[in-house]
Formats: C-alpha cells, structure tokens, sequence
C-alpha cells in the first residue's frame, strides 16, 4: 500500500531569532505527532541526552516519543528521502533552514512525490527585527523570509519594552501584510498546523 503524503514544514528567521529553541519545543511537545526534523547537524538543535534513543548509522536519530531527526548532508532530497523510508515514518517533516536562507526555497520540496506543502514559519526578534529591514548587509534576506511566510512567531518579547512589541508588529505588518502573528510560546498545534489527516 502507498504511504501517505508527508507535509514538509519549514522554519526560517534571521540568525539568533529562536529556531533553535523553537525546534527543541517541538521535539519535547509534539502533540502526539510522529515529527521528523531535518537540521545541519545534531549539535546545533542541542538535543538533551534524554531524548535520545538510538543513532543508526544511516545518520538519523530516534526519539523515544516517536519522532526523528536527521542530519542534512549536502542532498535535501537524500535526506527526506532517509524520513519518509524509515521503518515508521513521521507525520510531518520539520526543515530548519539556516539564518540567511530563503526558507521558500526549502519549501518547495513539499511538492515533491511523497511530499506535501506544510508552510513556512518565519520567526522574527521583536527586539531587533526594526533595525534588520533596515539594515544594509541583511534586510534584503530579513525582508524576503518575511515576504515568503505563511506564519510568523515574534520572539524575544520580554527583552522589549510596550513601546518596542508595537513597533515591531507594525514593521512586521508592513512587511509581510495578513501573515499571521503569534508569540514564541504558541501551541504546537498552532505553529505546525491541524495534526495531518493520514490514510491507512
């Protein structure tokens, strides 16, 4: 019997937004999704000893509550390919894209045989996202991440001040007009979306 589609979810932001963080979350509280996450190496997500199970030498990880993790090598498709072939595989891919990529371009894998579309998440400083669409080496990829996403998730409220949250909804208003707005202690089923509707 075919498996199902597997939507492809990517997160994106500027470096230090939150990703990190974020994908950690998810992985402690994945409401009861099966999650597969993609990420450049084990390391940089931070994983605690505890929520390893087993390694294989495939270069992928399981999770005792179900989900896994894969180390991207230098082939995206390889890599999801490794998820969506395991003996039990995830529900919903998670990539993280690196800080000045364009999460859509990931996402674009969603369309792939297999795969679906799962949205982007963009997550954005609200201490510091007024000065980044502003700033001369890095708004043009600050902007483009805004522009390509279907959620945004403000971070780092509570360095900001009244006055700063305001303005940073306001410049993330401006640039990515009608994308929702959420804060970084959302629900799972909030950032990732209605839990996938799987065929036997």
């Amino acid at each position: 019997m075919a498996r199902p589609d597997i939507p492809i979810t990517v997160i994106g932001g500027y470096l230090g937004a939150g990703k990190t963080t974020l994908l950690n979350r998810l992985l402690r509280e994945p409401d009861g999704r099966r999650l597969g996450v993609i990420v450049n190496d084990f390391g940089s997500i931070g994983i605690d000893a505890e929520l390893l199970a087993a390694a294989s030498d495939t270069g992928v990880i399981n999770l005792p509550n179900g989900c896994v993790c894969c180390s991207l090598g230098n082939d995206l498709m390889a890599s999801l390919g490794l998820l969506r072939n395991v003996e039990f595989p995830p529900e919903q891919i998670v990539i993280e894209a690196s800080g000045i990529a364009d999460p859509s371009a990931a996402a674009a894998w969603g369309t792939s045989v297999g795969f679906a579309p799962g949205g982007v998440i963009v997550l954005a400083s609200a201490d510091s996202i007024g000065r980044q669409v502003n700033d001369r080496y890095v708004s043009s990829e600050v902007r483009r991440q805004l522009a390509g996403a279907d959620l945004i998730i403000s971070t780092k409220l509570d360095l900001c001040t009244p006055e700063q949250r305001l303005r940073a909804l306001e410049v993330l208003d401006e640039h990515a007009p009608g994308v929702p707005i959420v804060d970084g202690s959302a629900p799972t089923d909030l950032v990732l979306g209605p839990r996938p509707q799987l065929r036997p």
